[in-house]
């Protein structure tokens, strides 16, 4: 486990109350994952359509930003992310029914 800075870019369609897609940057210090997020915002038409126009087409876009520090554990086998607040908050997401 490795302690990190994350930015999480939610980006909500219509009035859903979960986002329809998660970014997460890390970065070593907060600045660093701001960089990583500046950077990315270049090549991502979609990132970018959610947080200046809000809206992609027909889709109307809201976008949340929360930066905090976080525990990173590196990817398991099933290939999966996983994020923990400092404080217990915030996670990977919704848990994930194994197909079987």
């Amino acid at each position: 486990m490795r302690r990190l800075w994350a930015l999480f870019h939610d980006t909500f369609e219509g009035d859903a109350d979960y986002p329809v897609v998660r970014h997460v940057f890390l970065g070593k210090t907060p600045e660093e994952a701001q960089a990583i997020y500046d950077r990315h915002r270049s090549t991502d038409a979609f990132l970018r359509a959610a947080d200046d126009a809000g809206r992609m087409g027909e889709a109307v876009l809201t976008t949340e930003y929360e930066l905090m520090e976080v525990d990173f554990v590196p990817a398991t086998h099933e290939g999966r992310l996983a994020v923990e607040a400092i404080d217990g908050d915030a996670g990977a997401g919704p848990e994930v029914e194994e197909a079987g």
